[in-house]
C-alpha cells in the first residue's frame, strides 16, 4: 500500500506535495498527543499499530520534503 501512495506523489505538484506535507505533520501531531495520552488503554496489537502508523507517516513526510528539495533544485 505504502509502495502505491509513493506512486502517487510521483504525479503531484511541488505545490500538492507541500500541502500533503503540512496535512501529515498536522494528522502526526494530533495522533502523537493521542498515544501520549492513551496509549496504555489501547491493546498491544492496537498499541503497535499506532506506533507503526507514527513511524511511517514520519517516513513519508521526510521522502515528501526530500522530493520537494529534488522539485526545487530541478526547478532552478
Amino acid at each position: 500500500m505504502v509502495g502505491n501512495i509513493r506512486k502517487v506523489y510521483d504525479y503531484l505538484t511541488v505545490k500538492q506535495k507541500k500541502i500533503a506535507v503540512a496535512e501529515l505533520k498536522a494528522d502526526r501531531l494530533e495522533l502523537q498527543q493521542e498515544v501520549a495520552e492513551r496509549i496504555d488503554d489501547y491493546p498491544k496489537i492496537v498499541r503497535e499499530v499506532l506506533l507503526h502508523t507514527l513511524d511511517s507517516w514520519t517516513l513519508e513526510i521526510e521522502q515528501l520534503e526530500d522530493d520537494i528539495a529534488r522539485d526545487h533544485g530541478a526547478q532552478m
